[in-house]
C-alpha cells in the first residue's frame, strides 16, 4: 500500500505548517502540495528526499507506513526531528544555488549509480537470453 499522500499530511499538520509552507520548502505551489496529498500527483525523487530529510523520516516510512493509523505514532514522534534540528532549505534565486539542489545530488549520486547497476545488469541478462 501507498501512504505518500496521508503521510505529507499527517507529518505536516503534527508540526502545524500548511500547505503554503512545505510548498516553499520544495519550490512548488501550494495547489501542489494539495494534490501529493490528495494522490492525485506524487513528488519528485527529489522533493521527497527533501520532505524525508525535512520530516526527518525514512522515504521507505513515508511511503510504505501509514504513519496516522500505526502504532508507529511513538516512533515517529522520536523519528520527527525538532525544527531547529532541521535543515533550512531557501529557494531564492539571489542565494545562488540553493542547499536543496546540493543535498538532492548529493543524495542521488548513489541512487543513480543503483540504477546504472541495475540497468546493466537487466542488459547483461538479456544478452544471455538471446534476446
Amino acid at each position: 500500500m501507498h501512504y505518500l499522500g496521508r503521510n505529507i499530511r499527517y507529518l505536516r499538520k503534527r508540526l502545524s505548517k500548511n500547505q503554503g509552507e512545505i510548498a516553499a520548502l520544495v519550490d512548488k505551489g501550494q495547489t501542489t502540495v494539495g494534490n501529493w496529498e490528495k494522490g492525485v500527483s506524487e513528488p519528485s525523487l527529489g522533493d521527497l528526499l527533501i520532505l524525508s530529510n525535512y520530516f526527518g523520516i525514512s522515504v521507505d516510512a513515508l511511503l510504505r507506513t501509514d504513519l496516522a493509523e500505526s502504532g508507529r505514532k511513538e516512533a515517529v514522534r522520536e523519528e520527527v526531528g525538532r525544527e531547529e534540528d532541521r535543515p533550512d532549505y531557501h529557494h531564492e534565486a539571489e542565494h545562488g544555488p540553493s542547499m536543496v539542489m546540493e543535498r538532492s545530488e548529493d543524495l542521488l549520486i548513489p541512487i543513480l549509480k543503483e540504477i546504472e547497476s541495475i540497468r546493466q545488469e537487466i542488459n547483461e541478462m538479456k544478452e544471455r537470453l538471446g534476446s
